[in-house]
């Protein structure tokens, strides 16, 4: 029953009465078919990040290219069917890392070319995943203050910065100040922020 179960999971377009193209029986035991290629979205997402990072010094345009392909084979969490087990809390972690890091430097770049609603997307999901995720809220910020979105870029800065102290009980070591003197330096500071 199990099998069945397995080879349904594996093969779910096999015909009844054809052979199981997978796993495959020999006696009283199992095996995986040498043949079979079998691709896990986890080790193409780091191949690409890989990739992507012996690219960037020489091909900046390829690398993000690269980054952004193993973005999208992101869809929800890792091992999100392994939640609760030991073993798969470090590989999740070190997963999420590599995405946080990833997305993050797809967004410096993307925000270098101007294309903020694309920053704005993109660091929506990154906070999502990492509500503290400091970086992600100051390219956010500066996102919607480019496009003429100012006071939601306040809101936005003041609801994390509130988060932030309320959830961990500091101040975020960025300020709305610096972040929009980098924008417009002539611009005039909102008050009530830390500068």
């Amino acid at each position: 029953m199990t099998l069945h179960a397995l080879h349904r999971a594996l093969e779910p377009t096999r015909r009844p009465g054809q052979p199981p193209f997978y796993v495959i029986r020999e006696g009283e035991f199992l095996r995986l078919n040498p043949h079979a290629v079998f691709h896990i979205d986890a080790d193409l997402f780091t191949a690409l990040l890989a990739q992507a990072q012996k690219r960037e010094r020489f091909a900046p345009d390829e690398a993000l290219s690269l980054r952004r392909q193993a973005l999208a084979l992101v869809q929800g969490e890792f091992l999100e069917e392994c939640r609760y087990e030991d073993w798969a809390m470090p590989e999740r972690e070190h997963l999420s890392a590599l995405y946080l890091s990833a997305a993050e430097q797809v967004a410096r770049a993307l925000a270098a070319r101007n294309a903020y609603e694309e920053v704005i997307s993109l660091t929506q999901r990154i906070l999502e995943r990492d509500p503290y995720h400091e970086a992600a809220c100051g390219l956010l910020v500066q996102a919607c203050w480019a496009l003429g979105r100012r006071a939601l870029a306040v809101r936005i800065y003041e609801r994390f910065r509130q988060r932030v102290r309320k959830d961990l009980g500091v101040e975020p070591a960025l300020s709305l100040a610096a972040l929009l003197a980098e924008l417009s330096p002539d611009v005039q500071r909102p008050g009530g922020f830390a500068g």
